[in-house]
This record gives structure tokens, sequence and C-alpha cells, in this order.
């Protein structure tokens, strides 16, 4: 087995490292209206359906913070 380490350009909790720069693996589905995490699937799709934070700045998935410990 081997160990693959990705290196992401994000926030500590957002899916932008600075407003217009997001990680690589963020994408959009419904013509662009919903951000989605192309890295970590969903539990019936390829993908994981994003939310914004309070701020306003597309938060990132459960799971891609919990990798990041």
């Amino acid at each position: 087995m081997k160990k693959v380490t990705i290196q992401l350009n994000c926030g500590e909790s957002t899916c932008a490292s600075v407003p217009g720069v997001f990680c690589a693996f963020m994408g959009a589905t419904k013509f662009g209206t919903v951000p989605v995490c192309l890295l970590f699937p969903g539990p019936s799709q390829a993908h994981t359906v994003l939310y914004e934070n309070d701020a306003g700045w597309v938060a990132r998935c459960q799971r891609c913070m919990e990798v990041a410990e």
C-alpha cells in the first residue's frame, strides 16, 4: 500500500486561500450555481456539495477538514 500526499491551496476553513484563489478540487454543478468538492465524493454522488460560511466564503467539506488535522 502506498501513501499519497496532496497539497491543497485553501484557507484554514474555506476553499479559497485568498479572494478568487480556490482549491484545484473545487468545482460546481447546476450551471455553476452549486459549489462542490471533487476530491471527496459523497455517499451517492461523485462530489460533496459545499456551503457558504457566515462570512459568505465557501466552507471546506467535513472530510477535507478531518484529513487536514
